[in-house]
């Protein structure tokens, strides 16, 4: 694990985009532009062993054709993509970069959607599933499927640093205080993200444990939660698809 490190390079307006190196080996994930990533292989003289596309939402694969065409590698992704880009899918346990590739189906905010757990990083790279202290909007999905795919994350050990697709973190954090005020590591997160914005630092990764101790859409069993909500005795589908409404107009 100490041998690898994960480049973060912001793209469009919020969008975050993952080299992920090791050895002189790399992978790109979610090239949103090509530009970041083509900079950054030249001056560390990486070879990229392939592009992966959590999902192909445009601000997601926008640069991924140009990186694989310039560098000659395949994009991969999850399988029945409407764009038509990926040359292939991804294989469970692949490796690639010196790295074990772990693909995890989480649709939700888009379907097909595919998260990449690297247990040889202790990282999982999360798409639009799931946000620092947030989850992807729904787009007339049903509830129950995001609610399947976060809990599927949140099986993985609460080592595993989440990388995902945007920097919607303050956003995320003011919505979560308005649900759950008297949540202590919350309103201690939300200090270190004010501490990490005022240098200019990213607000990724997190860890698992933390989204576990401060993300709404984990914790649908809070009972503080649940009783700001006026639904103490209600499904947690439900609750969920409370929070996710509520969001969407937050």
């Amino acid at each position: 694990m100490s041998d690898t490190i994960i480049h973060i390079r912001e793209a469009l307006d919020d969008n975050y985009i993952y080299i992920v190196e090791k050895a002189g080996k790399a992978l790109v994930i979610d090239a949103g532009e090509s530009a970041p990533v083509l900079s950054l292989v030249l001056a560390r003289e990486l070879t990229v062993e392939a592009v992966l596309i959590t999902h192909d939402h445009a601000d997601h694969i926008m640069g991924a054709r140009e990186i694989a065409e310039t560098l000659h590698v395949p994009v991969l992704g999850p399988p029945g993509l409407q764009s038509g880009l990926t040359d292939r899918t991804i294989r469970d346990n692949e490796r690639l970069a010196g790295l074990r590739v772990v693909p995890m189906e989480t649709p939700g905010h888009a379907v097909p959607h595919t998260a990449y757990h690297l247990p040889d990083a202790d990282a999982v790279f999360t798409g639009d599933c799931l946000f620092a202290c947030g989850c992807g909007r729904l787009f007339g999905h049903p509830p129950r499927m995001m609610v399947s795919s976060l809990a599927a994350l949140a099986a993985l050990p609460g080592t595993v640093r989440i990388y995902p697709g945007h920097d919607y973190t303050r956003d995320n954090i003011d919505f979560a205080l308005t649900v759950e005020p008297g949540n202590r590591a919350l309103a201690e997160r939300s200090a270190r993200i004010d501490s990490l914005e005022n240098q200019d630092l990213p607000t990724v990764p997190s860890t698992m444990s933390e989204e576990l101790e401060t993300n709404p859409f984990l914790r649908t069993g809070s009972v503080e939660l649940r009783n700001r909500l006026d639904m103490s005795g209600a499904d947690d589908v439900d609750v969920f698809a409370e929070l996710r409404r509520r969001k969407d107009r937050f």
